[in-house]
This record gives C-alpha cells, structure tokens and sequence, in this order.
C-alpha cells in the first residue's frame, strides 16, 4: 500500500510512475528508452552493459528480505515431484535466508 504521504521513512520523495514486470527484454528497453531505474542482477543485463547500453549504478545492495511462506491447495495432494521441492525448500531455506544477516545482492 502507498504512503499516503508520498514519502519513505526517511522522508525522500516516492516515484509516481512505476512500472512493475517481470519482463527483462521489457525492462531493458524501458531503461534504454527512459531515466527509469530498476534493481536487477548484474548477471541479467551484463551484455546489455558491455554493449554499452545499460550502466551499473550501483552494485553490490544490501537488501533483507521480509518474512515469506509457501502456499498450497488445502485438501490437495502435491504430487511427488512437488513434495520434494517443498521438502528440499523447508531444508535449504534457513541456509539461504540467515534471519541474522539481510541478503546481499548484485544490481
């Protein structure tokens, strides 16, 4: 939900025309076409940026990741292969997502 007062918490200004995709060839026509940003992996767009047609401008973000579950069907069987993604995800997933520690990503 928006902030009604159109500020974060450190009373910046919040952008009024969001674009929200999962489309990276959308995404980095818009980037190339526009002064719009976007948070993305280095690894997605470094031909972009070789290429010269993308810049880094900043890297290496501290981001934490809030709390998140899994969803399933109630009274529906997973089948076996999902059984054992779910599985293999509920023993990974405290490796992966230290609570102590936010994650670290690329930009």
């Amino acid at each position: 939900m928006r902030n009604p007062s159109h500020t974060d918490e450190r009373g910046m200004a919040l952008p009024t025309n969001i674009v929200e995709t999962t489309s990276l060839p959308l995404i980095t026509a818009l980037l190339q076409q526009s002064n719009m940003v976007a948070a993305l992996p280095e690894e997605a767009v470094q031909t972009s940026c070789e290429a010269g047609h993308l810049t880094v401008l900043l890297g290496d973000l501290t981001l934490g990741v809030g709390a998140f579950g899994l969803i399933t069907r109630r009274n529906h069987k997973l089948s076996q292969a999902a059984q054992l993604m779910l599985s293999t995800l509920r023993e990974l997933a405290p490796q992966v997502y230290d609570r102590r520690s936010p994650i670290r990503l690329q930009a």
